[in-house]
């Protein structure tokens, strides 16, 4: 079987679409149905890694070779690496570019020379396991992103958008710039070493087009594509028998989001796990059990237990609790208005904060 180096690509089709093509080792093409680069990134921030997710944080948590003990035995790591190299199988058809990903960085980690040391073994399944996660960390990234640019209303267009992105993620902007197509003729094929670089290809050529636009809504939290660019704060998803866009009339007081506090701390927390994250994940593996274990699997379950709570407060079901504290008063003292004491609020309370004799003491 001939032999060939892995790849992921991109082909224009004769409609200003893109076909994804993936060439795996053995020389062996998967052809992907074409999609503008706005579905395929939607296609991808919406795949169910759920119970992978689960799969690869049980054998994390649960096999004996990460356990800690003074010797590492030849045989947990054997039967570690029988049970890793067996899961990222389960997303060959609903994932296949996390599956293809994943392959490459394990024959990577496979290819590590043993330097003979006794934490060998040790460290060669925490690079094994890294790198069957990667399907979530690419995911997790994706989405990541999403959370930067297409959580903002007012960002109206994608070439904004990747504005925006340039003063949050300067580095990554760089990456998917949209000059970097001008000189693009049809019929063309782009080719990505590895799935990040793949996504980064189709957000360019989501930046490069004016014809349709990612948002978020408001409610469920997930991520469409409005049918006209008019500003569009709802999708037609379903939950508990309606629509969002139905349900929208009680849920206008999200178009001043920066009041709703319960917003403001969920941002706070997100990009503190989400930094957590990335510290643990670009840890080289001698520097990582000194690291509190947050791995992309972990942010992950973060994320959507964030996502299941935010619909259940704009649903009305929670309630919102609030601790004023001598900090938060300082932090928020500008917001002059009613004070808010202690206590629990309904939701779609609004709240503003300011100094008053008993929150100070």
């Amino acid at each position: 079987m001939t032999s060939a180096i892995p790849s992921f690509d991109l082909c224009t089709t004769e409609d200003s679409g893109f076909m994804p093509v993936l060439i795996c080792d053995d020389g062996t093409q998967i052809e992907l149905p074409p999609h503008s680069a706005a579905e395929l990134l939607l296609a991808a921030a919406e795949i169910d890694l759920t119970a992978y997710t689960d799969a690869v944080r049980h054998l994390r948590e649960t096999h004996p070779l990460f356990e800690e003990k003074l010797d590492i035995s030849v045989l947990e790591y054997r039967d570690f690496l029988s049970q890793a190299l067996e899961l990222p199988e389960q997303l060959r058809r609903t994932d296949p570019v996390g599956w293809l990903d994943a392959c490459v960085h394990l024959r990577a980690a496979l290819q590590q020379p043993d330097d003979g040391s006794a934490s060998f073994l040790l460290y060669s399944g925490q690079r094994i396991l890294q790198a069957i996660e990667r399907p979530v960390l690419l995911q997790v990234r994706l989405r990541n992103i999403f959370e930067m640019i297409f959580d903002n209303m007012d960002i109206s267009t994608p070439h904004r958008q990747w504005e925006y992105l340039r003063t949050v993620y300067p580095d990554v902007a760089q990456q998917c710039d949209p000059i970097h197509l001008k000189e693009m003729t049809e019929p063309f094929r782009f080719s990505a070493v590895n799935g990040w670089n793949y996504y980064l290809t189709i957000l360019s050529l989501y930046f490069a087009q004016e014809a349709q636009r990612i948002t978020r809504c408001v409610h469920c939290w997930e991520y469409f594509i409005p049918p006209t660019r008019k500003r569009t704060l709802y999708c037609d998803r379903r939950y508990d028998g309606h629509t969002c866009k139905r349900r929208g009339a009680n849920l206008m007081r999200h178009e001043r989001n920066e009041q709703d506090e319960a917003l403001f701390i969920y941002r706070q927390l997100r990009d503190r796990m989400y930094a957590r994250m990335q510290r643990y994940d670009t840890a080289i593996p001698e520097k990582r059990g000194r690291l509190l274990v947050f791995s992309a699997s972990d942010f992950k379950a973060w994320m959507d237990n964030a996502s299941k709570a935010h619909r259940e407060y704009t649903g009305g079901k929670i309630d919102v609790t609030v601790t004023v504290t001598n900090a938060y008063v300082n932090r928020r003292a500008n917001d002059s208005a009613s004070s808010a004491l202690t206590g629990s609020y309904k939701a779609g309370t609004k709240l503003k904060i300011v100094a008053t004799n008993a929150a100070k003491t």
